[in-house]
């Protein structure tokens, strides 16, 4: 797991996920082309994570005999995003991705809860065991049982939302085999604006 740079000051911080096949296949260009001001932690699943992060270890052994026939149901394969945002929530004063607001009174039980439902494997008790709608579940209970509000910053259509919302200006998230493979996604605006869609 690479170290960024961190202090107090701080109001940023990047974090991101991957191993070393994936770094080779497309991750290296996260890597080539990031420019955003603040600085970046990586956890390798290769490389410390799961030294750092026994739990994700733990999750993983115990799982990964489960059957997953599409990514809605391959919770093991997006276990380590929520393992590495929750274990910098956890270790970090003041850090997000995904628009966490580290002052919140909640924050440290939400990162709590997330962790829970994977160490209790209660996610495989929902539809789908997926990251974003593991989130998504959390993120609903804890607007309807603490009264947290969340920001929605997509556009409420199906797909690739990242794509289309603010943030498609300023990064491309090739999401799934086929953008991967092409390098970019067709619908981010980004690439629209520069003209290679």
């Amino acid at each position: 797991m690479e170290k960024s740079i961190w202090n107090d000051d701080m109001k940023l911080l990047t974090i991101t996920t991957w191993n070393n096949k994936l770094y080779k296949e497309y991750a290296h260009r996260f890597e080539a082309t990031y420019n955003w001001t603040w600085p970046y932690t990586v956890y390798n699943e290769d490389d410390g994570m799961y030294d750092a992060i026994p739990d994700l270890k733990s999750f993983v052994e115990r799982n990964k005999h489960r059957p997953a026939k599409d990514f809605l149901q391959d919770a093991v394969r997006f276990s380590y995003k929520v393992y590495g945002y929750c274990h910098a929530i956890q270790q970090y004063s003041e850090c997000g991705f995904l628009g966490f607001n580290m002052k919140h009174p909640e924050i440290q039980n939400y990162a709590k809860e997330m962790i829970r439902m994977y160490n209790s494997d209660d996610i495989y008790k929902l539809i789908e065991c997926h990251d974003s709608f593991i989130w998504d579940h959390v993120r609903v209970k804890f607007e309807l049982e603490k009264g947290v509000k969340n920001n929605n910053i997509g556009d409420h259509k199906k797909a690739h939302v990242q794509a289309r919302s603010v943030l498609g200006m300023y990064y491309d998230h090739t999401k799934g085999p086929s953008r991967k493979n092409a390098g970019f996604s067709g619908e981010n605006q980004m690439v629209i604006r520069e003209g290679r869609r």
